[in-house]
């Protein structure tokens, strides 16, 4: 086995794949300590650093990462959660034909459900169907004073 595996190597220069490493352990009884310590994090850090330059492109030619739309709606969360936070604490207005108080109630409503939308993707939650309601409840009313958001 040892001079099989040399041969293929010295052979064909082949440079074994982390899946074939899982697949096979016994064919790197005396290399898995060189490949896990030295080529398999030298693969990796190649990786991340070729995708940080694929995603800024990206961001550059498009105005935004292919990946964003993978999961539009958390992406859409992230980012119009804090923004309604900061709109909540520091009201200074509200829609026409609300009271501030009934304002104060559907901001924290849209707030709840953009919350809710985040930890369910964080924690894989499985909601039951009352608390979706609530969500899609403070989604449609998010919806309904989309133009209202102001401060």
């Amino acid at each position: 086995m040892l001079y099989r595996r040399k041969e293929i190597i010295e052979k064909y220069k082949w440079i074994p794949s982390k899946e074939f490493y899982d697949e096979h352990p016994e064919f790197f009884n005396n290399t898995i300590s060189i490949w896990k310590k030295i080529w398999y994090p030298v693969c990796r850090w190649y990786e991340a650093f070729t995708y940080f330059f694929v995603r800024k492109y990206q961001k550059v030619r498009y105005g935004f990462e292919l990946n964003e739309s993978w999961n539009l709606n958390i992406y859409t969360a992230k980012f119009i959660l804090p923004r309604l936070v900061y709109l909540r604490l520091n009201l200074h207005g509200y829609p026409p034909g609300l009271s501030e108080k009934e304002w104060d109630v559907i901001l924290d409503k849209m707030i709840y459900s953009f919350e809710m939308i985040l930890l369910d993707n964080e924690e894989c939650l499985e909601l039951p169907n009352k608390i979706w309601d609530k969500i899609q409840d403070g989604l449609d009313l998010f919806g309904k004073y989309y133009l209202n958001l102001w401060d």
